[in-house]
């Protein structure tokens, strides 16, 4: 296994830590460590270091031409594992609407299934303009998600701190999601043409 894809199977293994430190299971001294700040900061770092490593394959696998088969699909799908299961964890925690999830999730879902229409047919889909803005929006709503209950305090009545900004950001994911998912609808309509 390339250099590359040890990096893109190092962030599908990062998400079980991930998800252990943002969802406390039961009680007792693990569940008061994980929603302390400490708990917050490092499973924020290891999402950093997760996110990262997908900005560092790729640039790895084109620079030596390591471009892979398997690197292709568990890319996509290392990707989409920790952005959907760090938002899973944010609505089990109460800070972001499972609505935003399920459109986060269908897209994911139909561009999947336009690229593998596209791969029966022969043709390759490269990332576009608004996924590639999608997946920086994604990953910058998530850091600053992650670190939002260091800086704020929850509002009386509420066990979940939020921001304006943060509200803001999570609007703008949704947008450039949905407008991404558009996208490649329009541009590859003629996959679904009966020809």
């Amino acid at each position: 296994m390339n250099l590359p894809n040890k990096l893109t199977m190092l962030r599908i293994i990062l998400v079980i830590p991930l998800m252990l430190l943002l969802l406390p299971l039961g009680g007792g001294v693990w569940a008061e460590f994980v929603v302390s700040d400490t708990g917050r900061v490092l499973a924020t770092i290891i999402f950093i270091v997760a996110a990262l490593t997908d900005f560092i394959d790729g640039r790895i696998a084109r620079a030596r031409g390591l471009i892979t088969n398997f690197g292709k699909l568990m890319d996509s799908l290392a990707d989409k594992l920790l952005v959907l299961s760090t938002f899973i964890a944010l609505t089990q925690l109460g800070r972001v609407h499972g609505l935003i999830v399920v459109i986060i999730l269908a897209r994911e879902l139909l561009v999947t299934g336009i690229r593998q229409v596209a791969a029966a047919q022969g043709t390759v889909i490269a990332a576009g303009k608004f996924g590639k803005w999608k997946a920086a929006c994604q990953m910058f709503t998530l850091v600053y998600l992650l670190l939002e209950p260091l800086f704020f305090m929850p509002a009386p009545g509420k066990t979940v701190a939020t921001s304006l900004f943060g509200d803001i950001l999570l609007a703008l994911t949704i947008v450039l999601t949905v407008l991404s998912g558009l996208d490649y609808v329009l541009k590859h309509r003629d996959l679904f043409s009966d020809k």
